[in-house]
């Protein structure tokens, strides 16, 4: 969100990875209306313990999803289907598709351990949301989580007076 935040762009609408993801859920999403600007939307669904990036260009009427460990494509259709519900886009219109490293000017999104289907997934959506940042596809993919980290405490460093932030009080358990 704070990548969003910090890019700027009136044509893409970063949509918030904590979708819901069951059926019941998605019957009860209220329909929100996207403002003409808007012609791109992009999401970080995730799995039980899994992240990926779908990329949804309005005018083509295409998703594209990258992810590093290939899975079916009907493994983000839920995440799919609710974006598309929410923003009143027939499902039926669109078709969807892997993102492969062309799409996203050379970097590197296949991922070759258990771990970093994260960092991947944030550096596939900086290159989205600010396709001028230099040196992504330079970096090696074990670097990714470390730039990751550093520029995730420059934005919450630079947008600290934005950010609002709530404390869950924990409940007291009766014994």
């Amino acid at each position: 969100i704070l990548s969003s935040h910090d890019a700027h762009r009136e044509d893409l609408l970063y949509i918030d990875a904590s979708i819901p993801t069951k059926p019941q859920f998605m019957k009860n999403a209220k329909r929100v209306s996207l403002p003409n600007k808007v012609l791109n939307l992009v999401s970080i669904p995730k799995t039980i313990d899994h992240f990926a990036v779908i990329h949804f260009k309005i005018h083509e009427k295409k998703a594209f999803v990258y992810d590093g460990r290939g899975k079916p494509l009907k493994e983000w259709h839920i995440h799919y289907c609710y974006i598309l519900e929410r923003y009143g886009l027939e499902e039926k219109d669109w078709t969807i598709e892997r993102g492969t490293t062309t799409d996203i000017g050379g970097i590197s999104i296949i991922q070759r351990d258990e771990y970093n289907c994260g960092p991947i997934a944030c550096v596939i959506l900086w290159r989205i949301i600010k396709p001028q940042m230099k040196n992504l596809c330079e970096m090696s993919q074990s670097d990714y989580r470390q730039v990751v980290i550093k520029e995730l405490r420059r934005l919450i460093e630079e947008h600290t007076s934005s950010l609002v932030v709530y404390e869950r009080k924990k409940r007291i358990r009766d014994s």
